[in-house]
């Protein structure tokens, strides 16, 4: 159990999941193929950093979604950190180095032995209710459904198989004119 909650301290801590109503309303609305970001399943580097002349709410989607996916092939269980550094400011990727170096335990052996992927479908993003003060910093609310599919004991995954995910992210301008994720606050 211990393991177990390695992987899950790392992957999951600090991620809110979508209030009750939300939850319905996602899994109900919830259609279409998981969003892929890799071709022919290999292996993801680090994306870099985005267009100066990408929309927040863009940045925030994809951070989101590299945020969320996860490898039978990725060679350790934090591989996500790597594709969402390019989208973090220092702040955040401070924040983030606490989820290094975890081995991901007995739940991260049976994700590559059931040769799982993790990845984020329905993906939408908002503008989110928080005043920032200046035109250099904005919050975007990002959301999507996280899913686990196996091909091996399908019916069984180390991960749920479907999990609604909500993240309200603050992302500031930098002096390049690029937008990235500053802060990630949960919800009251």
């Amino acid at each position: 159990m211990a393991a177990a909650g390695v992987l899950g301290a790392g992957f999951w801590a600090g991620y809110k999941q979508a209030g009750d109503e939300e939850r319905a309303t996602t899994v109900t609305n919830a259609g279409g193929e998981p969003v892929q970001g890799r071709a022919n399943g290999g292996p993801t580097e680090p994306e870099g950093k985005p267009a100066a002349n990408s929309a927040p709410e863009d940045v925030a989607g994809e951070w989101l979604k590299e945020q969320q996916s996860l490898y039978a092939d990725d060679t350790r269980p934090d591989s996500w950190l790597s594709r969402i550094e390019g989208l973090s400011t220092q702040t955040m990727q401070s924040a983030l180095s606490q989820f290094r170096d975890g081995n991901g335990g007995a739940a991260w052996e049976n994700f590559q032995d059931q040769q799982c992927n993790r990845t984020l479908r329905d993906l939408r993003t908002e503008p989110a209710d928080r005043e920032t003060g200046d035109d250099s910093s904005t919050w975007v609310r990002a959301r999507g459904v996280a899913v686990t599919e196996c091909a091996y004991r399908p019916e069984n995954p180390p991960l749920p198989a479907e999990t609604p995910v909500t993240a309200t992210l603050e992302l500031t301008r930098e002096d390049s004119g690029e937008w990235l994720v500053n802060t990630r606050i949960e919800q009251a």
